[in-house]
């Protein structure tokens, strides 16, 4: 059962931050499948084929896995078909549950890292088990200090707490991506093969919880601003992207728009429209272009857009021919 061995370390990673958020809904095992949903920015179906315990061959939904990759949301389902064969290996003793639980708080070291599913439950267990013992008092300062001295943290409980994103809580995260490149990028301005995969991370927790949650809350426009901001600022890096992870992080953008094409009012798909038609002026990298070109030309299907598309469409033809593109 070494599934893992089929993914690159840093999907799994995301894969087992996916399990433990509780991502994995609906899982369905059979004997030769394994059938479940992966909520994430987008919900998407995975299906994976068994032989003798053996993962054979795997499916999901995400556009990542179209081009033949295997996913985190394959990796999340995988995690979760693991815990419960593991469940099901422990012999059953209801009388006996909430001592375990007890025993496993106490046993677990709070800082020892959760290398295992097993782990991550233990802990978990441990540290609700210290918090839970606290005093209000104590865990109220000890928050504020927290939140005092880190800006990332102290914007997403912000938000957490108002439920609607303002004009400067979209700025404050502006600074906080642009804070986050600056510190990738270093001395000689380039990140490198072993620091991408880190610098997109925290680009792509941006999106997974605070994104996510503004779309949730409503805050449609402002959760737009964000992610084109990290949209605009992938190809605006100096970077070795050899591990693919600039167009992982574009898919995921794109069907966020795809999603927030779905929910916004006409006054605010309309601002969607003129933004995304305003960067076809090379503000973009030619290859990020194309993500904003799809989405004008097949989505935007009202009549009223219809002449804007049509437009569009005449300057860009325009443009690839002053370029020698195109003849004219």
């Amino acid at each position: 059962m070494n599934w893992q061995k089929l993914f690159a370390s840093h999907i799994l990673e995301r894969g087992y931050d996916y399990y433990c958020d509780g991502a994995v809904e609906n899982i369905e095992i059979g004997r030769d499948d394994i059938r479940a949903d992966v909520v994430g920015t987008e919900d998407y179906e995975v299906e994976i084929s068994l032989n003798d315990g053996k993962v054979t061959d795997m499916y999901c939904s995400c556009p990542y896995a179209a081009g033949g990759n295997n996913c985190k949301h394959m990796a999340a389902v995988l995690y979760e078909w693991t815990a419960d064969i593991m469940d099901e290996d422990e012999p059953e003793d209801t009388d006996n549950e909430d001592m375990d639980n007890d025993a496993d708080a106490e046993s677990m070291d709070l800082f020892e890292p959760a290398v295992t599913v097993c782990d991550y439950k233990k802990k978990s267990a441990a540290v609700e088990k210290l918090v839970t013992s606290a005093e209000r008092d104590i865990v109220q300062a000890f928050l504020v200090s927290v939140l005092a001295e880190d800006k990332k943290l102290l914007l997403r409980f912000r938000n957490m707490v108002n439920k609607c994103a303002t004009k400067e809580d979209v700025e404050d995260y502006f600074e906080q991506i642009d804070e986050i490149a600056d510190r990738y990028l270093g001395r000689d301005h380039f990140i490198n093969y072993y620091q991408a995969y880190d610098f997109m991370l925290e680009l792509e927790e941006i999106i997974d919880k605070d994104v996510r949650r503004m779309i949730d809350n409503g805050s449609h426009i402002s959760a737009f601003h964000v992610m084109n901001h990290i949209f605009v600022l992938l190809g605006n890096v100096d970077m070795d992207d050899s591990g693919g992870e600039t167009s992982m992080l574009a898919e995921q953008i794109y069907q966020l728009w795809l999603e927030l094409l779905t929910k916004v009012n006409a006054q605010d798909k309309r601002k969607m429209f003129i933004w995304f038609t305003t960067h076809m002026d090379g503000s973009v990298i030619d290859y990020l272009e194309e993500y904003i070109e799809q989405i004008i030309m097949e989505e935007f299907k009202e009549p009223e857009y219809e002449q804007d598309k049509l437009s569009f469409m005449e300057e860009m033809i325009e443009k690839a021919e002053k370029k020698g593109y195109i003849m004219p």
